[in-house]
């Protein structure tokens, strides 16, 4: 399953707090900061689960291509 969620609305639910939104996954802030335009799959999933008011969006289950990646 692909759930496709861009970092920017996950960071505007934690005000634009990296190392908050990072907590909550259970990651470092340096590997959010890595993240392009979009969340990686497995992040968006957990974070879909953890705080449905972000918006998102299931693709299925083919990997589907992303056109930007910043």
């Amino acid at each position: 399953m692909n759930v496709i969620m861009r970092k920017k609305d996950a960071l505007d639910c934690y005000h634009g707090n990296q190392s908050a939104l990072a907590g909550v996954l259970g990651i470092t802030r340096q590997a959010v900061n890595q993240w392009g335009k979009f969340i990686p799959d497995e992040a968006a999933a957990k974070l879909a689960l953890l705080n449905p008011q972000i918006p998102y969006q299931i693709l299925g289950h083919k990997k589907a291509p992303v056109a930007e990646n910043n």
